[in-house]
């Protein structure tokens, strides 16, 4: 299930078994707080116990959810950052040394305890997890407008006015990521009574992604001033190599959606990536023909071949502009 849809869900099920999994700290986080919440944990001291690593002892996990809860209907177990493969957890069952880390697992995961419920918190789940068929909760990165509809009611909660293409350039600004978007959110209610673009642009951080594809997207449009403005904000606070790096892959992203049949899921995947990112570069790259974004790529790799992209200077990243401009 997504994210957005848990808290309903949890209004009229209960999931003994249940995994958080998603590219947003602050959504797992969430998500698992959302749980404890529904279950009207008593005493939590006593009735939430937590796990961390790959070398978690399985046989405590599982004790751990075989006991009764203290004072409370319910109990949480949270295991984090606990991701096998299932070839791993097929050798060790093979192993009679750690025959109990894997088999105890599954037999207990088959018919587990209804007075706990059991949490698995990762960021990117392995195939173990997905041999099983508990439910899952999806909390990748949320959409420009599932973060504008969140801080929407944030700020009303606030008694905070606000203009809706400024929550949505603040979306951008962050990248969706909603760790700095509730922490930029606090920050904008602390120091203003009314959000406006002008109020975003001056207290929210751009985040680099954002400025890359703020330049990038300026170049696309082929926007000389903008992009000459954006570009002397950039280069004293980053390294000529690292703008080459992340502008190569800008354009990358955007040669591979425009000729890829694959969808943005799939896209994402192969080019490590989320996404957005893959999202951003099909957009982006409706801006060009396949045959111009492929002359930009050979642009990159001329420059890396002559000069080296750990020798490029300031003037290199000039020219380097200057000829995207004119594809």
């Amino acid at each position: 299930m997504k994210f957005a849809d848990l808290k309903n869900s949890l209004k009229s099920n209960f999931y003994p078994v249940l995994l958080v999994e998603g590219k947003d700290a602050y959504l797992r986080e969430t998500a698992v707080t959302y749980i404890q919440q529904a279950l009207e944990i008593n005493l939590p001291e006593m009735n939430v116990q937590t796990f961390c690593g790959d070398d978690i002892n399985i046989d405590e996990v599982v004790l751990a959810c075989m006991t009764f809860p203290f004072a409370s209907a319910k109990k949480v177990v949270i295991v984090k950052d606990f991701n096998p493969t299932i070839k791993t957890a097929e050798q060790a069952k093979g192993k009679s040394v750690s025959l109990t880390k894997f088999k105890r697992l599954d037999n207990y995961i088959s018919q587990p305890n209804n007075d706990c419920c059991l949490i698995f918190v990762v960021e990117d789940a392995q195939d173990f997890y997905k041999s099983y068929n508990f439910p899952c909760v999806d909390c990748s990165r949320l959409s420009v407008e599932e973060v504008v509809k969140w801080l929407e009611a944030k700020f009303k909660l606030a008694d905070i006015s606000f203009d809706r293409n400024a929550l949505q350039q603040m979306a951008n600004y962050c990248l969706c990521d909603m760790s700095r978007i509730s922490n930029e959110a606090n920050k904008l209610i602390a120091f203003n009574k009314h959000i406006s673009i002008d109020v975003v642009d001056a207290f929210v951080h751009k985040e680099i992604e954002f400025q890359i594809y703020d330049l990038s997207n300026s170049l696309c449009e082929r926007n000389v001033s903008r992009t000459l403005q954006l570009l002397e904000v950039m280069l004293p606070t980053q390294k000529p190599r690292d703008l080459y790096r992340m502008l190569y892959n800008a354009y990358r992203r955007m040669f591979y959606a425009s000729i890829s049949r694959f969808d943005v899921v799939e896209i994402a995947k192969m080019m490590s990536v989320n996404k957005f990112a893959i999202e951003i570069a099909k957009r982006s790259a409706k801006k060009y023909t396949a045959k111009e974004l492929k002359h930009a790529l050979d642009i990159f790799y001329k420059l890396d071949c002559e000069v080296g992209a750990m020798r490029l200077n300031e003037q290199h990243i000039k020219i380097l502009v200057l000829q995207l401009l004119n594809l």
